[in-house]
């Protein structure tokens, strides 16, 4: 395994542990720095390099960049306690998912950066929802299968979430084809629910698997899963392997899990334990934009029967989009969908004169939702 892999490692550990205090090669810190950006961790490999003594000086701009990001991270954990408190006035139910429930196990927030906060929410209460949203002044951007976006200014995105995974995932949505199934209310405040610690741990893998086959992943995935085991040990882990098996992933998770004790624990180094870690590294946050595309268009051309038939689809879906694209383009539709046909054409008129960041803009919305 490279040296920069398991200074990185090391890196981690001595930000998310106590105590820890690894040392690094100073040849790599600049690139561990440059990783830290790409994967939105760099607050927490700061933290580590401090711990390991490191020299950060020549890198006193990256540190300025990293302070920022915590002061955004600061306004952000501010509107997501503000919006649990609005949620529990209007008895509305909610579970924190993702990032926004795994902070919990970081020493500090800043070290599990979230670009959006996710919350599941019940859809009958949404009128409930959706004036808490206004009255603590967000401004509704979108919405997909299964979330609906809203924004607030300067840092906050929240995505509503319908069901913990999209309805067009069907083998992982079979297995969670009821979005509050696996969840139970708190002891202390009963319109918050959370998962048991082994269906939590179930969730984040298959979110995980979810981004890797759609183009790969990052550091903070791993660490997530790397930091979870550490601290539940005692899991049933009998209940994960057979759920796993149901999902068609008990191969691929023992794969991750061994490639991941290799990276944090020095186990044993196998040619496939070492292609994973480095598309783990060598990914950014969401996996490599090329890899995106050639999953992407793989899952159309399986579903379509060829690759012919997919291009010729996604050429349709960017001439005539989904209603819910088009809405978002052309708000009448809300309250008049009957003119969809009359915008489709005016969309089509338009094409010589819109720019191109806007052309490109619609091409990808249309083309990620054939």
């Amino acid at each position: 395994m490279k040296t920069l892999y398991q200074d990185i490692a090391a890196v981690i550990q001595n930000a998310v542990l106590p105590h820890s205090a690894l040392p690094v090669h100073e040849e790599n810190i600049g690139a561990i720095l440059k990783i830290g950006k790409k994967h939105q961790t760099l607050p927490m490999l700061l933290d580590g390099l401090y711990k390991a003594g490191a020299d950060l000086s020549a890198w006193e701009d990256t540190v300025m960049y990293a302070l920022q990001i915590i002061a955004s991270d600061n306004v952000q954990a501010d509107c997501l306690s503000r919006l649990q408190e609005a949620f529990d006035e209007k008895n509305v139910d909610y579970a924190l998912l993702k990032g926004s429930a795994l902070k919990k196990m970081y020493p500090s927030s800043e070290m599990r950066l979230m670009s959006d906060v996710d919350i599941l929410i019940r859809q009958e209460q949404y009128d409930a929802v959706r004036q808490c949203m206004e009255q603590l002044g967000y401004t509704h951007t979108g919405e997909s299968n299964h979330e609906i976006i809203w924004k607030k200014k300067p840092y906050m995105v929240v995505e509503l979430h319908k069901r913990v995974i999209p309805s067009y995932n069907e083998d992982y949505y079979r297995y969670y084809g009821d979005p509050w199934e696996k969840f139970k209310p708190d002891a202390q405040k009963p319109n918050q629910y959370w998962m048991n610690r082994e269906d939590e741990y179930i969730y984040l893998f298959t979110h995980m698997t979810k981004h890797f086959r759609d183009g790969g992943i990052g550091l903070r995935h791993i660490t997530d899963l790397w930091l979870y085991r550490l601290q539940n040990s005692d899991l049933d882990w009998a209940y994960i392997e057979t759920e796993m098996e149901k999902m068609g992933l008990g191969t691929f998770y023992k794969n991750v899990e061994q490639a991941i004790c290799t990276l944090f624990s020095g186990g044993a180094e196998t040619q496939l334990t070492e292609y994973m870690i480095e598309r783990f590294v060598e990914s950014g946050a969401y996996g490599l934009q090329e890899k995106c595309k050639i999953a992407d268009a793989a899952k159309k051309s399986a579903r379509e029967g060829s690759a012919e038939t997919a291009r010729r689809k996604q050429k349709w879906g960017m001439l005539f989009p989904a209603m819910f694209y088009m809405k978002q383009q052309y708000p009448i539709l809300r309250k008049l969908p009957i003119l969809l046909p009359i915008c489709w054409g005016w969309r089509i008129i338009s094409f010589p004169f819109v720019k191109w960041n806007t052309f490109k803009f619609i091409y990808v919305i249309s083309y990620h939702s054939i």
